[in-house]
């Protein structure tokens, strides 16, 4: 959220639902939404400049669907509410991401003092999975563990089924980030040539034969429109930009783990430990 951000810092508080994912040390920020009103983010340990640090944790702060307004000309009022939903879908991933991090994080917190860390984590799933055979699968942006649940549950250090819905959490995260970071520049990209289009689309509705009472609401939506999918870009690039760290701050949280269960790759894009 590796680190770009110190999202898994070394902090120990009380986990509780409303309990920040993501903080340093010395405060928390409370952001406008996020899943299960778990709404403060961390900052970034690469953002060493206060002013760019407060830009990027406002713009972490600021993310929110995009509402589009209805317009009487069907195949322009589907153009908006498409790419509306686009970028909502994205949105929807990036906040199951994190929380699925959250409840990682709280699986573990019954055996630490406070929140653990994820590089904590990540040492304690490693002890827990004990003598098990894992494999892992590694494309660009995840890792997916592979394994027989009958010999987790077996070889398990603890209760098995925590075990088990971590590994699934891991996983989960990890599809997670893929989905993030292939569907992030279609999207952008998708929604850069409605707005190039924007001089054409505005036209349409000046043109479009809507009564007077119409015509000019038609208008002031249609500009309302393109205003709300041009600011869509900032928060889009911001999604990127958190997601790839976060996935980096996986991969270097998780080399302890990979290397004591002799985790290798099976073919795939990249390597498991840089």
């Amino acid at each position: 959220m590796g680190g770009l951000c110190c999202c898994f810092g070394d902090n120990k508080k009380d986990l509780s639902p409303t309990t920040p994912l993501l903080s340093d040390k010395s405060s928390s920020h409370n952001g406008q939404r996020t899943p299960n009103n778990n709404t403060s983010l961390g900052h970034s340990a690469r953002l060493h400049n206060p002013e760019k640090e407060k830009q990027f944790l406002t713009s972490l702060e600021q993310l929110s669907p995009i509402v589009v307004g209805d317009l009487p000309l069907p195949a322009l009022d589907k153009t908006f509410k498409d790419h509306a939903s686009l970028y909502n879908s994205l949105l929807e991933k990036f906040e199951a991401l994190r929380q699925v991090l959250h409840d990682f994080k709280a699986l573990h917190e019954k055996e630490t003092n406070g929140i653990p860390t994820l590089k904590e984590c990540m040492k304690l799933m490693s002890i827990n999975c004990g003598d098990a055979v894992i494999t892992a699968t590694r494309t660009r942006y995840s890792v997916q563990l592979q394994y027989d649940v009958k010999s987790i549950s077996e070889c398990c250090k603890g209760l098995p089924e925590d075990t088990l819905e971590a590994l699934a959490l891991y996983n989960k995260a990890n599809t997670l980030i893929r989905n993030i970071m292939e569907k992030n520049p279609q999207i952008k990209d998708s929604i850069q040539l409605v707005l190039d289009d924007e001089e054409k689309l505005r036209r349409e509705v000046t043109k479009a034969d809507l009564s007077p009472s119409e015509g000019p609401e038609a208008v002031k939506t249609c500009a309302r429109n393109i205003n709300n999918l041009r600011h869509v870009h900032g928060a889009i690039d911001t999604i990127k930009k958190y997601t790839k760290a976060l996935f980096q701050e996986l991969l270097d949280s998780s080399k302890r783990f990979f290397s004591e269960h002799d985790i290798t790759d099976k073919p795939g894009i990249g390597k498991l430990v840089a």
